[in-house]
């Protein structure tokens, strides 16, 4: 994998994700960069935990909980908001 490849992977290889890598990228700023790697890295944390859940209904209910509160985080900006609420949910759905 090459360094510009791995770049925009990094958020996940659906299209969402590397376009949100891509947004990022343009934007040049760390501080931005390191906000939405923090929120997707505290996010996938937790979701990694609900996933080990065994009752379905509860970790159904609680992964739904989960995202919704990142979701009402997200205020970075209107442009990257966009492609991180949805690389939230599209990582959301792989704890179902």
């Amino acid at each position: 994998m090459s360094g510009e490849e791995g770049s925009r992977n990094r958020f996940g290889a659906f299209p969402a994700a590397q376009v949100l890598a891509e947004i990022v990228d343009a934007k040049a700023d760390g501080a931005i960069s390191r906000r939405v790697a923090g929120l997707l890295q505290d996010f996938n944390e937790g979701l990694n935990a609900i996933a080990a859940i065994e009752s379905r209904p509860i970790r159904q209910r609680l992964a739904l909980l989960w995202r919704d509160d990142f979701l009402g985080r997200v205020e970075i900006s209107p442009e990257v908001d966009k492609f991180l609420k949805n690389v939230i949910s599209t990582h959301y759905k792989s704890a179902l």
